[in-house]
């Protein structure tokens, strides 16, 4: 989401990037390319902000950069700022990654995953010190939607099989890490349970194939629906392969 996020483009300012007192764009330390940006400061304050983007509201969002440098004395920080336009304008709230007091002679990553408020529609960024000393770079900057989620409901699966107990779910998926699964069973399409018969409570799904045991649901009429809750992480998403329902 971030414009220009290795401040590599630009001509003498990084393009998509506004800098404030204290604050240097420099070829001297980078993680990626040959740009980064620089904060000097002497018990005074600088920042870099990064040009507003669109996000959406009550979403979660991951928010990173690598910094290298010594810091004497606080306060440095990763910013995220949240605004009820889509302009960057209507300030609602920040949420803050510290880069504490010490010294990082290797890029070191800072990282946090925060929700956007209800009526956020965009965010900047900004590195920043606030009456800091210290020397401190900054690059590689990424926001990124960190859970984007989905759910499928299904038709009726046993129309008209006359099933007489239904007693097992089996399912075939793919989790890569940080993703999930959840499933629910209703007989109805309006209230759900899970495997175990509690009422709005979800099955986690588990990598590779496994089967979901619903005998304690004790159900034999012929209506049987599942619902599916995908949940990915970052680029990546949950795969489901195959289901099967078990019934006599």
């Amino acid at each position: 989401l971030v414009l220009n996020p290795s401040v590599e483009n630009g001509v003498s300012a990084p393009d998509d990037w506004y800098y404030g007192l204290n604050a240097y764009w420099v070829t001297e330390e980078a993680k990626t390319g040959s740009h980064s940006l620089k904060l000097n400061v002497n018990v005074s304050s600088g920042d870099w902000r990064s040009k507003a983007f669109l996000v959406s509201p009550c979403k979660t969002y991951h928010f990173e950069a690598y910094v290298k440098g010594v810091v004497y004395a606080d306060e440095f920080y990763l910013t995220i700022r949240w605004f009820s336009n889509e302009d960057g304008t209507g300030f609602i709230s920040e949420n803050n990654i510290p880069i504490p007091v010490g010294s990082y002679p290797s890029w070191i990553l800072k990282s946090g995953n925060f929700t956007s408020p209800s009526n956020a529609k965009s965010s900047d960024i900004l590195f920043r010190a606030i009456n800091g000393n210290g020397t401190v770079y900054a690059d590689d900057f990424m926001v990124k939607l960190l859970y984007p989620q989905g759910m499928i409901y299904s038709v009726n699966l046993l129309e008209n099989m006359n099933a007489t107990s239904i007693t097992c779910f089996r399912y075939d998926c793919d989790l890569p890490s940080g993703t999930k699964l959840q499933f629910q069973f209703s007989q109805n399409n309006r209230t759900w349970f899970s495997g175990d018969n509690t009422e709005n409570l979800w099955d986690d799904a588990y990598n590779g194939i496994h089967e979901i045991d619903l005998t304690r649901l004790n159900w034999k009429a012929d209506y049987f629906f599942y619902r599916v809750n995908f949940t990915g992480c970052l680029d990546v998403s949950p795969i489901l392969y195959e289901i099967t329902v078990y019934y006599d």
